[in-house]
């Protein structure tokens, strides 16, 4: 069981390491979104 975990979990990371790369040519407004949302995040946590 944990040998799978082991081969599973750098699989799942590079998948979301191209995924990420992707997006970030791909949805450069899903970023600006995400971007807005951590800012108004921050700006309600030092309030």
């Amino acid at each position: 069981a944990f040998r799978m975990i082991y081969l599973t979990i750098p699989v799942i990371a590079m998948a979301l390491a191209y995924f990420a790369i992707r997006g970030f040519s791909l949805d450069e407004a899903e970023q600006q979104i995400l971007q807005e949302q951590i800012k108004s995040r921050n700006t309600v946590k030092t309030s």
